[in-house]
């Protein structure tokens, strides 16, 4: 591996090809399985390997900013108000009843894969929240 003043920030050429290279940060580390990161940008144009250079660290950048973000005590914590309240007299359908409505509706002519994908999607959700009436899940 070469790194030479010629290419773009984090980058470097092997086998005309151009690669992007970062040391991951520190106290994001225990994230990662590798201390640093190496990918492929695909193309053998220092042009585009300089546009994409300066694209992927804006997204990893912001990607690390949410970890870290995530990792930050919240300060008064004991005045924010808890997540969903259970609406014990909700009208609305549970998850599993708006599936199947979903795929009523949807799913007429359509093959196997709209179903099992969406299936798999919905007990994906209820694995990390559980079963609830629509009107308790939140973006939050």
């Amino acid at each position: 591996m070469r790194y030479t003043q010629k290419h773009s920030h984090h980058t470097y050429v092997q086998p005309n090809l151009y690669y992007f290279s970062r040391v991951i940060p520190s106290d994001l580390k225990h994230h990662y399985s590798n201390p640093r990161i190496i990918q492929s940008l695909k193309t053998k144009s220092a042009r585009s390997a300089t546009v994409a250079s300066k694209m992927l660290p804006a997204r990893l950048y912001d990607y690390w900013l949410g970890l870290r973000l995530k990792q930050v005590d919240v300060p008064v914590s004991h005045l924010l108000v808890s997540g969903a309240t259970v609406n014990l007299e909700s009208n609305l359908p549970t998850i599993d009843e708006a599936l199947e409505a979903y795929l009523n509706v949807k799913g007429r002519g359509k093959s196997d894969l709209l179903f099992s994908h969406t299936r798999r999607s919905i007990k994906y959700l209820k694995d990390c929240l559980g079963s609830r009436s629509l009107d308790q899940y939140t973006s939050l």
